[in-house]
């Protein structure tokens, strides 16, 4: 008889085990509530974030963890941290405290992507290495931000006149690092060198082995000695002997 009690007793626990899962019994809120608390918890992560933010950006969260306790707590309760600085981008690991019990809280992590999506402007044409960037290169479009904290994105004052570093694609968004102000010399340059010698003007020709701004100061070499110096910048056809190049 005892046998018999036994093997009910494990043929039960057999059904348990494999229909109604663990983790299901543990805390599982029917379909409805479960879809409640996770809008809740969207949200109270998106208020979070964009109170972290100075930026008009767009914020999007995807949840890709919640504990199931999360599931039962009262919805007024909820609050959130989280130890990233700055604003909040990609996948984050939050604090969501809640109430416990009457006068006790408690905490667990939820992992969360967080994508943030803002108004900027990109290319309609790929573009190849030293393309001025015209008004017409760019289009305003609503990017997903997935460029580094150290590429701030231009604006289109700030672009219009500038040159590309490198090949660009289409469709890329324009940031800081790939602009350059076109030099008012460029480096291969023929110039000519104005050398003060005893209220003696006299003028050599050189070739640029730099580019530069006017005032800036660049490497020239004498095209009949060979011989190189240092010049600054006068205009786009001159230079003015500051040294010998040591």
């Amino acid at each position: 008889m005892k046998n018999v009690f036994v093997k009910i007793i494990f043929c039960v626990w057999i059904v348990i085990r494999f229909c109604f899962p663990y983790n299901d019994l543990l805390a599982k809120a029917p379909d409805n509530h479960r879809e409640k608390q996770i809008g809740l918890l969207k949200s109270k992560i998106q208020q979070f974030v964009l109170n972290g933010t100075a930026t008009d950006d767009s914020i999007q969260i995807e949840l890709n963890s919640v504990p199931n306790v999360l599931f039962t707590v009262m919805d007024a309760s909820i609050t959130v941290s989280s130890r990233k600085q700055g604003p909040i981008n990609g996948k984050t690991i939050f604090k969501i405290y809640y109430q416990k019990e009457q006068d006790l809280k408690d905490y667990c992590q939820v992992v969360a992507t967080v994508k943030r999506y803002s108004s900027v402007f990109v290319l309609n044409q790929s573009i190849n290495r030293n393309h001025i960037i015209r008004e017409s290169d760019l289009t305003f479009a609503v990017q997903e931000v997935n460029w580094p904290d150290t590429e701030t994105p231009v604006g289109i004052k700030d672009a219009v006149g500038k040159r590309v570093k490198r090949r660009i694609q289409k469709g890329r968004v324009l940031t800081h690092t790939m602009l350059e102000a076109v030099p008012l010399i460029e480096r291969g340059k023929s110039l000519n060198m104005d050398v003060n010698l005893k209220n003696v003007l006299i003028t050599l020709p050189v070739i640029s082995h730099g580019k530069g701004q006017k005032g800036d100061i660049i490497k020239v070499r004498n095209t009949t000695t060979g011989i190189y110096y240092l010049a600054e910048i006068k205009n786009n056809n001159t230079v003015i002997y500051k040294s010998n190049k040591r």
